[in-house]
Formats: C-alpha cells, sequence, structure tokens
C-alpha cells in the first residue's frame, strides 16, 4: 500500500503520525528567480495581463508555486467577471485570499504600493471601477 500525503505545515502533523512516515521529501521554497518565472507562466498567452510587475510579486511574496498558481486563477476570475483585464489589484485580492485561506497574518506593507479591493496607491494599478468584494462578502 502507498500513501501520498503532502502539507506546507509540518509543524501541525502529530508526533505519533509522523514516526509511521518512512519517506519524507522537503520542497523547498522557489527563490526569487523561480517565483518570478512561476508568476509569469500562471497566465496564459494572450491573457490581457500585460500591467503586471512580475519583479515586484516576486521579490515581496515568498510562497510556493501553488499559491501563486491559486493566486493567479482568482485574479483571472476577477478580471474576467468584472469585464476588465487582468490588474495588480485582482492579483493582490488573490493572494490576499490565499493568505487568509492558510491564516497567515499580513499588513498593508506586504502589498506595497499595491492594495487589494482597488485600494491601490501605483500608478495604473488598478482598473478604473474595479472593487471586488472581501472574501467575507463573496461567500
Amino acid at each position: 500500500m502507498c500513501s501520498s500525503d503532502l502539507t506546507n505545515l509540518q509543524g501541525n502533523i502529530d508526533q505519533a503520525f509522523l514516526r509511521r512516515i518512512h519517506v519524507a521529501v522537503d520542497f523547498p521554497l522557489p527563490d526569487e528567480t523561480e517565483r518570478r518565472t512561476i508568476w509569469a507562466r500562471s497566465f496564459p498567452a494572450g491573457a490581457p495581463s500585460e500591467t503586471l510587475d512580475f519583479d515586484f510579486l516576486a521579490r515581496q511574496f515568498k510562497v510556493t508555486g501553488g499559491i501563486i498558481r491559486n493566486a493567479s486563477l482568482a485574479a483571472g476570475f476577477f478580471a474576467a467577471e468584472e469585464g476588465v483585464p487582468i490588474s495588480m489589484d485582482l492579483v493582490m485580492l488573490g493572494v490576499e485570499r490565499e493568505f487568509e485561506k492558510m491564516g497567515r497574518l499580513r499588513s498593508a506593507t506586504d502589498f506595497g504600493p499595491y492594495q487589494p479591493n482597488g485600494r491601490s496607491t501605483a500608478n495604473g494599478a488598478g482598473s478604473p471601477g474595479t472593487s471586488p468584494r472581501p472574501l467575507s462578502e463573496a461567500r
């Protein structure tokens, strides 16, 4: 019998269960260069995402490829729902929601000049009229 259990939260696993694991593979977080590549590849060719700051995303958010993919996918859905190009505002909303799901605390400084929910302070970072609902309202 073979079992596969994946987690980013090894510290939350019961010690008795951990003793029964014979092989554990540690996947380190991607470095900044790898994260930039993952961010850039997370949006399909032809997706309206020309204004995205992949360098900022890679530098600012030290997360796994799965988190990057989920945040990118969410941003794409938000953009499609609003009928607008994918913007940094929408990516920040996707990142914010991923952090919320992980229970990860965040502050305004985490998002730099790009604030979620249409509160961007960067020139051209947001889409006019775009104010996605907070996660609590979207449920």
